[in-house]
C-alpha cells in the first residue's frame, strides 16, 4: 500500500491539500505587483525564489470566497512556479487513497484522520489547477 505525503493549508476558507512533491517554500506576501490583462486569474506578480512568481487566485478559480491571506504557498506544477495565497500552514499529512479527482477541488474528504483527529478538507488538482490558470490568461 503506497502513501503519499500533503501539506494541508488553508485559503479561501477552505482546509485543503497539496501533493508535497509540488510544494518548495511559504513566504510572506509584503507587496504584489499588478498584471494588467491578467482576467481575474492572478492577483499579480509576488518576488520570491529569487524571480516574480504568478500570484494564483485559487479563489476565483475555485469559485470560493476570498479570505485573508498573508502567506503565499510556493508550488511547481508541470515546470511552472506558481504562488498560491494562502491563510496558514497546517503541517504535512500522509494519505494512502485519495480519490482521482479531474476538478480543481476534490469532494470534501477527511484528511490525516488517522492521526489527531483529522481535517475536513479538499485536495488540489494540480494539473487542473495550471489548465485552468493557461484558460484564463492565454489568448484562445
Amino acid at each position: 500500500m503506497s502513501h503519499s505525503n500533503f501539506l494541508l493549508f488553508r485559503a479561501a476558507g477552505r482546509t485543503l491539500a497539496l501533493s508535497s512533491e509540488l510544494t518548495r517554500q511559504v513566504v510572506p506576501i509584503e507587496h504584489i505587483f499588478s498584471v494588467p490583462g491578467a482576467a481575474g486569474a492572478l492577483l499579480g506578480l509576488i518576488p520570491a525564489a529569487g524571480r516574480a512568481l504568478p500570484l494564483v487566485d485559487l479563489a476565483a478559480l475555485a469559485g470560493l470566497e476570498p479570505g485573508n491571506n498573508e502567506l503565499a504557498l510556493i508550488c511547481e506544477v508541470a515546470g511552472e512556479q506558481l504562488a498560491l495565497p494562502v491563510t496558514e500552514v497546517i503541517g504535512v499529512i500522509q494519505e494512502e487513497n485519495i480519490p482521482q479527482n479531474t476538478n480543481l477541488l476534490s469532494e470534501e474528504t477527511l484528511l490525516g484522520g488517522y492521526f489527531g483527529g483529522g481535517h475536513k478538507g479538499q485536495v488540489i488538482n494540480p494539473q487542473t489547477l495550471l489548465r485552468s490558470l493557461q484558460e484564463r490568461i492565454l489568448p484562445s
